[in-house]
């Protein structure tokens, strides 16, 4: 890694590829210097959109964004059946939690769905940065196993979503009991990683949101950002992002599609670089921390 800034701040949007509307929001981010990095969905609607839009800005860091909860499968849907419903389709995200933690989620299917991202990414010729995923889907053991062997062999840092407990009030207050469940199992998850598991591979050593933000405002401002930057620890911040432009699609998929439109409307009109630069960070994407 070489030696790395005592603060170093990674600002990364996820969904790139997920519509269009996302993808101009995050590239509006990106252009007023409140983004330095973003993540590739490569089985959506938005895929070659956003290929075409990092190829026109290549100092955005790209990585991988493995989804298995949107959308159809890179993969043929009768090789993996475990993956998908009656219709060859990505099942929910609940379906997909209650089938992996039940055991009915195949490790062949896993690898050979995750193998076939990880290859139509490199098909684009993108050079990838990191790995991540939809819904932190990747932190489940089995699924954790297969993107960190990745991470290693390739050496490409990883996510990991280090919770903090101040996800509770602002989790209850948008969407309910059954999301802050669903929080409390990622950082279950999130604190059962060994140090062997994460050994040899970068990650983040904190990670935060906007949804971090207690109490959780009504309406984001640029302080609220300004304050979780502030509050970070020396080392490496992954600053994760959401910012859209909401289309009734979008509300479909999402039910805090309000809060990336805040997230774009704020993060269009400031420069978290500069803001990140005043507190002692140096803002870089993922590809300033390879090995």
């Amino acid at each position: 890694m070489g030696n790395l800034p005592k603060k170093l701040l990674i600002v990364n949007a996820d969904d790139f590829g997920l519509l269009p509307e996302v993808n101009q929001g995050i590239i509006e981010c990106f252009a007023s210097g409140s983004i330095t990095s973003t993540t590739l969905m490569v089985n959506t609607e938005g895929a070659q959109d956003a290929v075409n839009l990092a190829r026109q800005h290549p100092f955005l860091g790209v990585g991988l964004h493995f989804n298995l909860t949107q959308g159809k499968p890179i993969s043929s849907p009768n090789e993996i059946p475990s993956l998908v419903d009656g219709s060859g389709s990505f099942h929910t995200r609940a379906q997909f939690e209650k089938k992996i933690m039940m055991g009915r989620i195949s490790l062949s299917d896993l690898k050979k769905e995750f193998v076939a991202q990880f290859n139509k990414f490199n098909d684009w010729g993108l050079q990838m940065t990191h790995i991540d995923s939809h819904h932190h889907i990747h932190m489940f053991p089995s699924v954790f196993r297969i993107a960190s062997n990745y991470a290693r062999k390739m050496a490409l840092p990883l996510r990991v979503p280090w919770v903090s407990y101040g996800f509770v009030v602002p989790t209850i207050r948008l969407k309910g009991l059954k999301f802050l469940i669903k929080k409390l199992l990622l950082n279950w998850l999130t604190l059962r990683l060994s140090d062997e598991s994460v050994h040899g591979i970068v990650t983040p050593d904190t990670f935060m949101s906007i949804h971090d933000y207690i109490p959780f405002p009504s309406r984001i401002e640029c302080r609220h950002y300004s304050d979780l930057i502030n509050s970070a620890p020396a080392g490496t911040t992954e600053f994760m992002v959401h910012p859209a432009h909401v289309t009734p699609r979008l509300k479909h998929i999402f039910a805090d599609a309000c809060i990336k439109a805040q997230e774009r409307k704020v993060l269009s009109r400031l420069s978290l670089i500069k803001l990140a630069e005043e507190f002692g960070f140096k803002a870089a994407s993922y590809r300033f921390v390879r090995h």
